[in-house]
């Protein structure tokens, strides 16, 4: 399983932290498509099979989390929170995205509607979809970094900076 991390080319901050986070070959998809934009690429320019996709704003903060991610075979999502694939944050499958429409997102509403409205599609092609964190949720926990008020989700293993978490900040 190869790992991405999606990013943009004005998030060079972002994507130290998260790179410095992970001792495991990765590649970056620098672009201004958001998360789908990213995957497209994945699928457009890769024959990559199966990934994980990270954005910039997750910190890896155990070795245990890859061991964990190990178990799993297959389509996986991180975490269920607004829905599976919250974040966009999981593992996809080429044979599943070959099936299913990869919208272009023209704003950042787009990219927060697809990540209930894609995902839900991505999980009904896939078939049943493993929870890896199913208590990995929104929170009332918030912390300037980057220069940004934050949402932070995280658990033992990994953390997540929101910068947008309610539809009232779009």
């Amino acid at each position: 399983m190869q790992i991405v991390i999606g990013t943009t080319p004005d998030r060079a901050d972002w994507l130290t932290g998260c790179v410095a986070s992970i001792a495991r070959p990765h590649i970056v998809v620098s672009n201004y498509g958001y998360e789908l934009g990213k995957i497209r690429w994945v699928m457009e320019h890769t024959n990559i099979d199966r990934f994980l996709f990270l954005q910039d704003s997750v910190i890896v903060k155990s070795e245990k989390f890859w061991e964990l991610l190990d178990e799993y075979d297959g389509s996986v999502s991180i975490n269920q929170d607004p829905a599976h694939y919250g974040s966009y944050l999981g593992v996809y499958e080429r044979k599943v995205l070959e099936q299913i429409d990869l919208p272009v997102m023209e704003s950042k509403r787009d990219a927060v509607t697809h990540e209930v409205q894609w995902a839900k599609t991505y999980v009904k092609a896939a078939g049943e979809v493993p929870v890896m964190f199913p208590r990995l949720r929104d929170g009332e926990q918030f912390e300037v970094y980057q220069g940004r008020m934050n949402m932070v989700i995280e658990n033992d293993y990994i953390r997540k900076y929101k910068g947008t978490w309610s539809h009232t900040q779009l």
